[in-house]
């Protein structure tokens, strides 16, 4: 889908589904909790990256990390 249909849908962190303290510290170090808040701006169909937007930071995050975090919409 066109990235404007990701941007316009604002979504929440509500579970991390890993455990590994690397993967947990890099969570917090990027500011990625349960209940952050942040909108898809982009994704790459090749490796399924995605560009999102945290807090007004754009940060790219591959498809393997994103597969570790639950999202919904709010």
């Amino acid at each position: 889908p066109d990235a404007s249909v990701f941007a316009t849908t604002l979504r929440e962190v509500v579970s991390v589904n890993e455990d590994s303290q690397d993967f947990l510290r890099y969570l917090d170090r990027i500011g990625v909790n349960l209940g952050t808040r942040l909108s898809i701006l982009e994704r790459i169909e090749f490796d399924q990256t995605l560009l999102l937007d945290i807090g007004g930071r754009e940060i790219m995050l591959s498809g393997e990390f994103t597969k570790r975090i639950s999202v919904v919409e709010v």
